[in-house]
């Protein structure tokens, strides 16, 4: 089993969107996945039907002292999501302790996971793109970031790791800002920088607006498209690393 990482240089960049596309491209690339959400914004489920008000997930398990596994919800035969949860306030305070618990918590179900599925994908908060063990612990690192001037001063401000990867979201190639600063990365960043972006694309509004992944709602589309290219990408990466 393969870990990949996506986390937002900051937030609003459509991580979760873009991972919950990625994560059905994968599927259809006969791969088998799990996508667990790590923030506790609990929006990841929205991509696959959930409601904003349902409190099941991983962390409302492991707070309420329940098998944190009996909250993944099964897409289609190989994909499943497991969404973090609704917290209370309070209990949010403890949200970045929570991963290391679910890690400890049950290792014969982890060693069940690692026979289940041929890839895992997390979707992590913006806060923890350079200290999370989840970063350290992954097999590929995605940030994703766009094309902004203030996402470059915040990518200038990222320690160097040569495992991490940088995939541009929402990118308009009619901005001539955009296409500069895209020139600028690609000099910068080389092979670190994904080929392929993800593209300003209505598409990626109107899926999560009918809560599925834009592959499943318009797989026509420019994005649907991106997402497959990023996804074949992924797997020849993973695939290189076996």
């Amino acid at each position: 089993m393969k870990s990949i990482v996506f986390c937002g240089v900051r937030g609003g960049t459509g991580t979760t969107s873009t991972m919950a596309a990625i994560g059905q491209a994968l599927h259809a690339l006969d791969e088998k996945v799990l996508m667990i959400d790590l923030a506790p914004s609990n929006l990841l489920n929205l991509h696959f039907g959930g409601s904003p008000t349902e409190t099941k997930g991983w962390a409302r398990a492991l707070v309420d002292g329940r098998p944190w596994h009996e909250a993944a919800t099964e897409l289609q035969p190989g994909l499943h999501v497991l969404p973090f949860g609704l917290l209370n306030q309070t209990e949010r305070l403890r949200a970045p302790q929570l991963p290391r618990l679910l890690w400890q918590s049950d290792a014969a179900r982890m060693a069940a996971l690692r026979a289940q599925y041929s890839v895992v994908l997390f979707d992590l908060p913006s806060t923890e793109v350079t200290n999370s063990s989840v970063m350290l612990r992954s097999d590929l690192q995605i940030v994703t970031t766009e094309a902004d001037p203030a996402s470059c001063a915040l990518l200038a401000k990222l320690p160097p790791d040569k495992r991490r990867h940088y995939l541009i979201t929402r990118y308009d190639p009619v901005s001539r800002v955009q296409r500069d600063i895209r020139l600028l990365w690609q000099s910068r960043l080389g092979p670190n920088l994904l080929p392929q972006v993800m593209h300003r694309d209505a598409s990626m509004v109107e899926a999560l607006c009918s809560k599925a992944p834009v592959g499943r709602y318009r797989p026509e589309s420019l994005a649907a498209q991106d997402a497959q290219h990023i996804a074949a990408w992924c797997q020849s990466r993973l695939r290189s690393l076996e």
